[in-house]
């Protein structure tokens, strides 16, 4: 498991990631002002930074998809310089496939979908669609069968705009699905999607503790908002329990 923390100041500004610790069961910090805010998050998911110090997402590989469902659009930071997708899977229509992340739904209610995606900078962004998979597939089976090679996307495209939109039909209930969307551009971006039309929709109890609020773009959970009254910090780890792994 990974721990995540971020500084928020008092004026609640965004001061991004000030520390992560992936292997001590407790971390400790000193020196830190008093009466800022930090935000904690935590992942069983690796952490990845590319070439160019951007934080990468975890789910940049096919088994760490993170799960999403079709109750609100999901907006995530688009990797950059983060190289090609993993070697393995036949990717139809997308030539190459830079800056991955991954994400899977399971159905619910069965019928077709349409999936909408843009990006804030109006850059080019590409996607591939894969599935069905059988109801209770998990995410290393899914891409087992993906890496095989021999299982094509069930929708794909390598337009070059920056708007892309792919279209699921006869989507039966449990069924699992697994979406990859690149950052073709190579340009900061923050990528949006949602479901746009169909009667299907995807389970939103897969997305960890429904109680905890999550942090879509990288599949993480906010364990808690800390108010630092004196200048240590002690993080302990803590597991956490997921639906699906």
């Amino acid at each position: 498991m990974t721990f995540l923390l971020h500084w928020i100041t008092t004026d609640c500004r965004f001061s991004g990631q000030i520390r992560s610790a992936s292997k001590k069961t407790t971390d400790k910090m000193t020196g830190r002002p008093v009466g800022d805010y930090y935000l904690l998050k935590t992942s069983k998911a690796r952490v990845y930074h590319s070439s160019s110090g951007r934080a990468v997402p975890p789910n940049a590989f096919c088994s760490e998809a993170a799960a999403f469902c079709t109750d609100s659009p999901i907006v995530f930071p688009a990797s950059v310089d983060n190289g090609g997708a993993e070697t393995g899977p036949d990717y139809d229509c997308l030539s190459s496939q830079p800056n991955p992340t991954w994400y899977y739904m399971e159905i619910v209610t069965p019928g077709s979908m349409t999936i909408d995606m843009t990006n804030s900078n109006v850059v080019d962004i590409d996607f591939a669609i894969w599935g069905p998979f059988a109801p209770g597939t998990t995410n290393d089976a899914a891409c087992a069968q993906i890496s095989g090679g021999a299982l094509l996307p069930a929708n794909c495209s390598f337009s070059g705009g920056a708007a892309e939109q792919a279209n699921i039909t006869a989507v039966e209930s449990g069924e699992i699905w697994m979406l990859l969307i690149t950052n073709y551009s190579n340009d900061p971006t923050d990528i949006s999607f949602t479901k746009s039309a169909g009667s299907a929709t995807a389970n939103c109890q897969i997305i960890n503790d429904p109680s905890i609020p999550t942090v879509g773009e990288w599949g993480m959970i906010i364990m808690g908002l800390l108010t630092l009254i004196a200048g240590t910090i002690i993080m302990r780890k803590q597991p956490v329990a997921s639906a699906r792994v």
